[in-house]
């Protein structure tokens, strides 16, 4: 679950959504790298910060994400938009299925509806029934929302882990020193 905070919100509302198992996969990589690094991570960190290494300073401002996501898609000339679009189509397409019910989609994309107005009148707290309804609806519409590149990036990953659980010592060296080589061409 990720929650939106009213600050981060367009619409200045909080609410919350899911994120696939892939994409949580890949955000616990990225906070624990972080975290490897020597940042000390609270419930307050920010995920995006406005400048790498100074965590918990600021957030970025809309305009700041919105340039950053338009310059990281532009070059698989996709617009930030598409995701949006492209998740709304999926979920819309799971409530097509009747795999998810209609107020559940709305409320995931933020927008106002019957499940927004109990969140507000409850403080930003939802009956955990109704909760639990949601994760698991959110579940039944995964295979919607994932691409076929994350099924393969989340399958590669998983076989080199396993390469990686059961290499020796000097094949891990030399993993090492890969990498590192890698990550100095970057």
């Amino acid at each position: 679950m990720v929650v939106i905070r009213p600050q981060l919100s367009k619409t200045g509302r909080q609410y919350f959504t899911f994120l696939t198992s892939t994409k949580a996969t890949l955000l616990t990589a990225f906070l624990n790298d972080r975290s490897a690094l020597g940042e000390k991570l609270t419930l307050d960190s920010p995920v995006v910060e406005s400048q790498p290494g100074h965590a918990g300073r600021r957030f970025m401002t809309s305009d700041a994400t919105r340039i950053e996501a338009w310059r990281s898609m532009r070059s698989r000339r996709r617009r930030p938009y598409v995701l949006r679009h492209s998740f709304d189509t999926q979920l819309l397409n799971a409530e097509a299925k009747g795999l998810i019910p209609h107020d559940f989609r709305v409320f995931w994309m933020g927008h106002n509806g019957s499940i927004e107005a109990v969140y507000t009148t409850n403080h930003r707290r939802l009956p955990e029934s109704l909760l639990s309804e949601m994760r698991a609806a959110f579940l039944r519409a995964e295979p919607y929302l994932e691409s076929q590149v994350d099924l393969e990036i989340e399958k590669k990953r998983n076989n080199i882990m396993a390469k990686v659980t059961q290499a020796d010592p000097k094949t891990l060296g030399e993993l090492a020193k890969l990498l590192d080589d890698a990550a100095r061409k970057l």
